[in-house]
């Protein structure tokens, strides 16, 4: 188990003795695992299934903030030039003034 030279500053019946101690701990741990089906490659599966979906929502998030991120921009430009107020620009105001007194019109003639 051990190969051991004569200039071995350490006691190495203790480190046997501890060696036998620890054995059974082992081998129930061991036992333990097979009990409850934790094969070590199963747990690397299962992590490398978790990074990749965490990295997949990750990159969802970064996508969903520079879409909001533009948004926003965009808003700012539609704002941010020199038109006061949208309805009177398009023309939407006065299309809904010229309705009302044509409304307003057509029942005065009745």
């Amino acid at each position: 188990l051990f190969y051991l030279d004569e200039e071995a500053s350490f006691d190495a019946t203790a480190i046997i003795r501890l060696l036998h101690a620890l054995h059974p701990m082992f081998l129930a741990l061991g036992r333990l695992l097979e009990e409850i089906h934790v094969p070590l490659a199963h747990l690397e599966r299962k992590r490398t299934i978790l990074r990749t979906y965490t990295k997949s929502l990750d990159d969802l998030c970064i996508q969903c903030v520079d879409a909001v991120t533009g948004i926003k921009q965009h808003r700012r430009d539609l704002y941010g030039d020199d038109v006061g107020n949208f309805t009177t620009t398009s023309g939407r105001g006065r299309l809904k003034d010229d309705l009302e007194s044509s409304t307003w019109r057509q029942r005065q003639d009745f």
